[in-house]
């Protein structure tokens, strides 16, 4: 579910998902049967949300 905010860049979404809370350890994209770069996904959505929450102050 994070993938399809991601893929959409729906920062609301992947927030509600508390995908803010991603150590980007790199887990789920090594066991992902379909080898999708997950980790590398949310790390791009944890800066736009980052970005849009400074832009916001």
């Amino acid at each position: 579910m994070m993938m399809a905010a991601a893929e959409r860049h729906d920062l609301a979404l992947f927030e509600k998902l508390n995908g803010m809370e991603c150590c980007e350890c790199g887990s789920c994209t090594f066991i992902c049967p379909a080898h999708r770069p997950l980790t590398q996904a949310f790390k791009e959505m944890r800066k736009a949300v980052m970005a849009a929450r400074r832009k916001k102050a």
